[in-house]
């Protein structure tokens, strides 16, 4: 994966994930205003976002976060 591939993939991830934050900011206005099941669509859009942006991860970002690795040892 070349600098370009690694930038942009980089901005996807960012898009996903500010739409994810706006559209949480929606969901809480509208709970606030009562309106229950529209908060409850946008969290479910939201999650989406997420999840569209965990799956544009790079393969070497994909490792399990609790799992400690040695700076020596291989990917």
């Amino acid at each position: 994966m070349n600098r370009e591939e690694v930038t942009l993939l980089g901005f996807e991830i960012v898009a996903f994930s500010g739409d994810a934050r706006s559209k949480m900011l929606d969901a809480l206005k509208w709970a606030q205003n009562g309106d229950y099941a529209r908060a409850e669509e946008l969290i479910a859009e939201a999650e989406t976002c997420l999840n569209d942006a965990i799956k544009r991860r790079h393969p070497c970002c994909r490792r399990n976060p609790w799992v400690k690795i040695s700076p020596t040892a291989s990917p």
